[in-house]
């Protein structure tokens, strides 16, 4: 399979308009979408304060559901036992790598808290050609759309170099319930300077269950042995 890419020129973004709320597509045009003035950028696998627009009932396993076969809350050792197989199903003859539609990646990167899958990032390939990325943005948004609807978070990309080399930051982002579908744009540098794309899926509430582990133990360090002096 070769990769469809749609023209559009450097700064333009094609956005969806319009939330759907029972998970189908509205139509695209050409207005660039900024995150709101009031609203600081998204970072990467940040709990955002966006409502989910998706109905739940058309599909209720889709909050359960990293990807089709995929589930949250599975151990590490099931994980590693089926990946291979899970990431098969992604293959194609004609491309290296794996692909979902027209957007290629190399591999999945899985996070655990409590031997319990709670996030997943779909890595795609560096982009050497900044114009080429932007069109893959809208390939990204186009799939993810055409099940969860709109974005109900958008931003522009940063410009080529405008990132702190080797950071992130979230461009779109969908939700399913206590799913979070982010896209997330991120400036490499290595042997040679491109940018790449991830696409991050989460359980929110797995996520706020480790931040207030993490806060617990800050607290309970910090109040270690006060009594002693």
């Amino acid at each position: 399979m070769k990769y469809l890419f749609i023209l559009i020129t450097p700064l333009l973004l094609i956005s969806c308009q319009g939330n759907s709320t029972n998970g189908k597509s509205s139509p695209i045009d050409s207005t660039a979408i900024e995150a709101p003035a009031d609203k600081k950028p998204l970072s990467v696998g940040e709990i955002s304060i966006y409502q989910s627009t998706y109905n739940l009932s058309e599909d209720p396993n889709a909050e359960n559901e990293v990807l089709k076969g995929l589930n949250f809350g599975i151990p590490e050792s099931q994980y590693n036992r089926n990946e291979k197989k899970y990431l098969s199903q992604y293959e194609d003859d004609e491309v290296y790598g794996y692909h979902i539609g027209d957007f290629g990646f190399y591999n999945l990167t899985p996070y655990f808290n409590n031997n319990e899958l709670y996030r997943v990032d779909i890595n795609g390939f560096n982009k050497l050609d900044y114009n080429e990325l932007l069109n893959e943005i809208n390939v990204v948004k186009s799939i993810f759309s055409s099940k969860y609807g709109s974005p109900i978070y958008e931003s522009n990309p940063p410009k080529d170099r405008e990132l702190p080399s080797n950071e992130g930051i979230c461009i779109a982002e969908w939700k399913a319930g206590k799913k979070v579908i982010q896209l997330c744009f991120f400036d490499f540098t290595k042997a040679a300077h491109s940018n790449l794309l991830k696409v991050v899926i989460f359980r929110s509430d797995k996520l706020q269950a480790l931040q207030d582990q993490e806060k617990q133990k800050k607290e309970a360090y910090s109040n270690a042995n006060t009594e002693m002096i």
